[in-house]
């Protein structure tokens, strides 16, 4: 086979090797004859690759070895009961493998009771959701890109708990459960989609999984998450909004005064004051490094002051073409489909 396709192939899959040491096999990437696949529990990503024996190899120690040869061709050949021979151009290796036996992943043969069909709308939730997606396990409820059916259609949501993503996808409402997808599956369909040119495609759901799978051949499996108390999450937006936000379109200069503002506030953490008063909306940050004053137009006809971060609010605008300011918070949209609330500082 072709040394730099598979070295792109096993690149895609490698984000499903795990981290650790503790179960060796979850370190590999399994050859079966007709796919190559990486599984850590969490996660599994197949893609397809055919080779003449079965048998599974430590992905690190493989991929390093493809990537610093640099021979057109790489062949395949078992040697023996304990290693396997890797010929390219004129170079040998032998590593150990494990046989198909000690495979740990089997494709789930549970039915999938409802399907997302993998556009370019699907994708763009998935991203703005997982810039707002927590990590930190000790809130599991946070963790990943939660999936809510609302009156018509169904919506993707996210938290970390400063901020909250809603994307309302394109998706009909069809008594699809409530779930919550890993942020490592969300960002290798991501990924994978990206890298493999992929056109179409679905995600399934099932009682333990979500799957997507590609017409390039990919399929992506990423275990869900479960949670004894699931948010709901347009309570939390009804109950940090407090009232009726006023949007105005975000002003061109914004993006360029957060990015002065931030020079001195990323180091520190440091607050970004929104003064906004007579249709003009001032910006000032101070710290030990300096100070950075700033004045763009504002569209909008309120006056309010409040403390926020520079890196959150530019985060928010990237995705977004109006937003208002309140009290406890400021709220973003993008027509009826994204809607971001980012928590005040303070």
């Amino acid at each position: 086979m072709k040394r730099t396709e598979l070295v792109k192939t096993l690149d895609l899959v490698s984000h499903a090797l795990a981290s650790h040491d503790l179960v060796p096999m979850f370190k590999c990437f399994s050859f079966d004859g007709k796919y190559v696949t990486a599984y850590s529990d969490a996660i599994a990503i197949m893609a397809p690759c055919e080779t003449a024996d079965v048998f599974a190899l430590n992905g690190t120690t493989l991929l390093g070895l493809l990537k610093n040869s640099h021979s057109d061709d790489v062949e395949f050949s078992i040697q023996d009961k304990q290693d396997v021979g890797i010929k390219t151009g004129k170079s040998r290796f032998r590593m150990p493998y494990f046989t198909k036996e000690e495979f740990l992943f089997e494709v789930p043969k549970d039915k999938w009771f409802s399907k997302l069909p993998i556009d370019d709308h699907l994708l763009a939730a998935l991203s703005a959701c997982l810039l707002t997606s927590s990590t930190d396990l000790a809130q599991p409820a946070w963790l990943g890109v939660h999936l809510r059916e609302t009156a018509k259609n169904v919506a993707l949501y996210s938290t970390d708990g400063d901020a909250i993503t809603k994307y309302q996808t394109k998706v009909k409402a069809s008594s699809t459960p409530a779930c919550l997808m890993p942020n490592i599956f969300c960002e290798a369909v991501l990924r994978t989609c990206k890298e493999t040119e992929c056109k179409s495609g679905f995600i399934g759901l099932n009682d333990e999984w979500a799957m997507a799978e590609l017409d390039t051949g990919y399929s992506i499996y990423g275990r869900l998450i479960k949670v004894d108390d699931a948010l709901d999450f347009e309570a939390e937006i009804k109950n940090t909004l407090k009232g009726q936000p006023e949007f105005a379109a975000v002003p061109r200069a914004l993006d360029h005064a957060l990015s002065r503002a931030r020079v001195i506030a990323d180091p520190e953490s440091a607050k970004t004051v929104l003064d906004l008063n007579g249709g003009k909306l001032r910006l000032s940050t101070e710290t030990q490094m300096g100070l950075v004053n700033d004045t763009v137009p504002f569209p909008a006809d309120y006056d309010i002051s409040i403390d926020v971060s520079a890196a959150m609010v530019q985060r928010a605008i990237g995705l977004c073409n109006e937003m208002a300011i309140m009290k406890g918070c400021t709220v973003y949209r993008d027509g009826a489909t994204l809607f971001m609330i980012v928590s005040n500082m303070g």
